[in-house]
């Protein structure tokens, strides 16, 4: 790729990348970096030159995290349990009657160049035949342990949520608009939590139906939002606007970045409770009135991550499954608690920088830790060295792909 870009720029074109590979970033002839942080507090130009004049630069963060002294976390390695998930006979697109062993209990990392046959393991061979408890893509497929849940993590929102809010999508909202409910003027005017939903019938602005505005699809150009002129993008009715949690409409709430909100509604420890997963993925900088349709690929599956953290937290504290993970459970709910779940990654940190890395890491020892196993295609060096076990399949793509070329411990 490094090749590639250079004979770009050598026939005289000029190449602009948004990169986080190293290898990348080092071979730039000029180096941009934005922030000094994400959502509000990002879109300034930090740090701008040559590499060279990058690296020796203390506030820049790429240079920092790319450094010899970079605080990456160290976990110890973690206990794995064989036999695991056992796969024989896989043999689906590329895959070349695999046979394979995968421990539970820890990260699990399946490797390889592009094209290998990794994704095709993953999600067409192992989620799958998890998913019905029976051979898809392969010859037999078993588990060792009983799992509570398979859960795939991939960039992809449940079907028909590219309009929601990330508050409503998540569930986070809804521990707010009781806080709301509970206000003084609420009361008076007699109003439910339901009233301090955006698209709820009792206090959404009628004219945009509690969007804030429209869409206009120009040909041959991009669609346009048009603020409404009712509610002026505030979504709700004027009475509802006028009810105030400590001098905060539920309007200005929803824009209020989530690291705000987690100190503002610091005297709610359950609205604190529904916001700490998508703080501790990264996610911070979003907002609650975020619709998901304007998120990026790698802050997607960083919310598909943060649900899934919220799904099992309600189990560790006893509350069960969600109403929509009741109508199709995997596996049998009984003694659900005394099981963990397998998670599923496909190149999570694909979009992340560095920093995003290290965060996503102690996530990942954090579900370890409370007893979940995780396998992950990926190819960031920083999250193989700290694999369990590796998986490296290929040795080439294509038709050249789709062997087991080593497993074992990282070193």
């Amino acid at each position: 790729m490094i090749n590639l870009l250079q004979r770009l720029r050598d026939l005289g074109n000029t190449v602009v990348v948004i990169e986080h590979d190293p290898q990348i970033i080092q071979s730039a002839d000029h180096f941009i970096e934005l922030g000094p942080e994400s959502g509000l507090a990002g879109g300034n130009i930090t740090v701008e030159g040559s590499w060279e004049q990058a690296r020796t630069n203390s506030t820049c963060l790429t240079a920092n995290w790319m450094s010899d002294s970079a605080p990456w976390p160290n976990f110890p390695l973690h206990e794995l349990r064989h036999p695991g998930v056992q796969i024989r006979g896989a043999n689906l697109n590329n895959l070349k009657n695999l046979a394979l062993n995968i421990p539970l209990g820890g990260l699990v990392v399946i490797s390889g160049v592009s094209g290998s046959g990794k994704s095709t393991l993953l999600e067409e061979v192992l989620f799958p035949s998890a998913r019905q408890e029976k051979p898809i893509g392969c010859s037999s497929f078993t588990v060792g342990d009983e799992l509570r849940q398979v859960i795939l993590v991939d960039q992809n929102l449940p079907e028909g949520s590219d309009r929601s809010l990330v508050g409503t999508l998540t569930g986070s909202l809804d521990p707010i608009k009781e806080a709301f409910a509970q206000t003084d003027g609420a009361i008076a005017l007699n109003l439910s939590a339901a009233a301090f939903s955006p698209f709820g019938t009792a206090g959404r602005c009628e004219t945009c139906q509690g969007s804030g505005g429209s869409h206009i699809d120009l040909d041959f150009l991009a669609r346009v939002q048009v603020v409404c002129e009712d509610c002026s993008g505030m979504r709700f009715k004027p009475e509802i606007l006028s009810i105030r949690y400590q001098e905060r409409s539920i309007s200005e709430v929803l824009e209020m970045p989530i690291d705000d909100l987690f100190t503002f509604f610091s005297d709610r420890k359950s609205i604190q409770q529904s916001l700490e997963p998508m703080r501790k993925v990264g996610l911070g900088h979003l907002s609650l009135g975020r619709t998901t349709e304007t998120l990026s690929a790698g802050e997607r599956q960083r919310l598909r991550l943060a649900m899934a953290i919220m799904e099992t937290n309600s189990f560790h504290s006893g509350k069960g499954l969600s109403k929509s993970r009741k109508k199709h459970p995997p596996y049998s709910e009984k003694n659900s608690q005394e099981r963990g779940c397998l998670f599923l990654f496909d190149e999570p940190t694909t979009g992340l920088h560095l920093a995003d890395v290290a965060k996503l890491l102690t996530v990942f020892n954090d579900l370890l830790v409370l007893g979940h196993s995780l396998i992950v295609v990926e190819h960031h060096l920083e999250l193989i060295k700290r694999a369990d076990w590796v998986i490296e399949l290929g040795p080439e793509g294509g038709t050249q792909g789709g062997y087991l070329v080593s497993e074992g411990p990282p070193l």
